[in-house]
């Protein structure tokens, strides 16, 4: 993955490392990822491209949620607490 180059510059957190996010920050998140996957329907990308650019943000706000682990896998399908 090359973008993950320049965020492993970063200091790492420990892989239990659990988000701290406010519940009205989560709400307000959660409506711009609303705002961010109708943007993405609306683009000329595939619809591969698609999919993959709102499956990853919303795992991303899932894991803020703390709904989502990264990397936990049973079956060849993410598990999702």
């Amino acid at each position: 993955m090359r973008q993950s180059k320049n965020i492993l510059k970063r200091d790492l957190v420990e892989s239990e490392y659990k988000p701290s996010i406010s519940a009205m920050a989560l709400i307000e998140v959660r409506r711009e990822l609303e705002a961010y996957t109708s943007v993405v329907l609306q683009s000329d990308l595939a619809g591969s491209s698609k999919d993959q650019y709102i499956d990853m943000a919303d795992r991303f706000v899932r894991w803020l949620a703390g709904e989502f682990t990264p990397g936990i896998v049973k079956g060849g399908r993410v598990r999702f607490r």
